[in-house]
Parts: structure tokens; C-alpha cells; sequence
């Protein structure tokens, strides 16, 4: 029944005059002193521990924002302070409807036309709140991005907060069990290294020569060990002490390496 009422409710001729005020309002807006002044006249009471308002940032992110971005205590991003504000402006619009849905009696025909006014305004509180959860969280954990689209991550306790934490509880679990997960595979990694064939090469003698015969960047490549890089080191720095000596001619240069031929030979 109240479906059939608001269908022929849409049929319903409104008045020009009516439409013009509404066009100048969504052309024209209200002065800050006018948008306050109605403000003020709409504030409802709720019973229990309900608040209208918009979810405040949480401190651990807004800390954690803040550091990322290298700003001070008094800068927040310039995004989620556009988008907070329009969350206020949102609900200047809830106020006054509130106020009529409760002021009318249980069997007022347009009680329905203001339920789904609020539900639909409820459709676009819930927008702002995404978008400003989509703009925070890809500065400061971008590879759980999809814990937003799971609303079982979220506690409808916890509207005063922007994430709540349920929230942050869930995404610690759901790190602490990726980091399980990546220890893993990284012990299964280790394990199937060290199965494999050996090497006659790996600690060979030849090998050592041979990195350090070709010069300085052979430094760049993997050893097999601490103690195969350190004599690929000293084996190099021993090369360039030797051919560091002054350029002389060559009937001449014999001469600088006699000191050198007399700790190998005693001819």
C-alpha cells in the first residue's frame, strides 16, 4: 500500500513557482549566515549514545598519515578535510527531516516520503564515508585495499570513527597472518637451495682466480660465503697494489718489481 500511495504521489503536478525557489537554491546555494541560521533551528535529541555527526579520523592513521606526508600537527590532506566537510554539510540536510519523522504521528501518509528521504540521504553519508576511507587508507597500507569492500570489517558501534577498531584489530590479523605466510615461503625457498646438486666449482680455487684476475667489478657478483667474497676482495686489492707503481719505460720497469721476485725465488 504505501508503495501504490508514493507512486501516485509522483504523478502529482507541481507548482512553477515552488520550482524556482528550488532552482535558485541549486544555483544560487545559501550565504554561510543563512546556512547557520537553519542550522541552528533543527537539533534534535537522541535517546542512548547516538550522535550525528561525522566519523572523525582515527588517531593511529592520522598520526601515521601525518609522518608519511612529512606535515606538521596542524596540517591534515587536503582531501579528506574537503571530504569532511562535506560530511557536515550532509547532515544539515538529515537534521530537519529527522525532526519530522518524528514529529509525525504513526499514521501520517508522508511518514514513507520521509523514511526515504533519510534513506537515501543514509545511501549518500555512506558515499563520503568510503571516499574518505579510500583516499587515508592507499597512503598508508595500499596492499590491503580490499578490506574496505568487506563490511564485516567494520562495526556499526564504531560510527564515530572513520575506521574503528574492529577495524584496524582485522587488518593487524590480516598482516600478522600474511607475514606467516611469506616466512613460509621463504623456508620452503631455502630448503629446496639446499638440495641442490653440488657444485665442483663453488669452492674451488679456479673460481677465486678467476673473479679476481678480472678486475674490480667482478666484486659485483655472489661469492659462496662471506669467506669466498673476502678472498675475491684481498686477491683484487693485492692486484691493484701491484700495478699502482709509477709508469716508468720499459727497459726501466723491470726494475720496480726486483723487490718482488726476490720473496718468490732465490735466483
Amino acid at each position: 500500500a504505501p508503495c501504490r500511495s508514493l507512486a501516485s504521489d509522483t504523478a502529482t503536478v507541481h507548482s512553477r513557482e515552488k520550482f524556482r525557489s528550488l532552482r535558485s537554491w541549486m544555483l544560487n546555494g545559501l550565504s554561510p549566515a543563512e546556512a547557520k541560521a537553519l542550522r541552528e533551528i533543527f537539533n534534535p535529541w537522541y535517546e542512548g549514545s547516538f550522535k550525528l555527526q561525522g566519523p572523525i579520523l582515527d588517531e593511529t592513521m592520522g598520526r601515521t598519515l601525518k609522518r608519511l606526508k612529512g606535515s606538521s600537527s596542524s596540517v591534515i590532506d587536503f582531501v579528506e578535510k574537503t571530504w569532511h566537510s562535506t560530511h557536515y554539510k550532509i547532515m544539515d540536510i538529515a537534521r530537519p527531516l529527522i525532526q519530522l519523522w518524528n514529529s509525525l504521528p504513526p499514521s501520517d501518509p508522508h511518514l514513507q516520503h520521509i523514511k526515504s528521504a533519510l534513506r537515501l540521504w543514509g545511501v549518500a553519508f555512506r558515499d563520503v564515508t568510503m571516499n574518505r576511507r579510500k583516499n587515508i587508507f592507499p597512503q598508508m597500507a595500499p596492499d590491503f585495499l580490499n578490506l574496505l569492500s568487506d563490511p564485516t570489517m567494520f562495526s556499526n558501534r564504531e560510527m564515530l570513527r572513520l575506521f574503528g577498531v574492529h577495524f584496524l584489530n582485522a587488518m593487524a590479523k590480516e598482516a600478522d597472518e600474511e607475514n606467516k605466510i611469506n616466512k613460509i615461503g621463504r623456508n620452503a625457498g631455502h630448503s629446496q637451495s639446499s638440495k641442490r646438486p653440488f657444485n665442483k666449482f663453488a669452492r674451488s680455487g679456479g673460481a677465486t682466480t678467476q673473479k679476481s684476475s678480472a678486475g674490480p667489478s667482478s666484486g659485483n657478483h655472489r661469492g659462496t660465503g662471506s669467506n669466498s667474497r673476502t678472498r675475491v676482495w684481498v686477491s683484487i686489492f693485492r692486484f691493484s697494489a701491484i700495478i699502482s707503481c709509477p709508469y716508468t719505460p720499459v727497459g726501466d720497469r723491470l726494475s720496480q718489481f726486483a723487490h718482488v721476485w726476490r720473496s718468490i725465488s732465490s735466483d
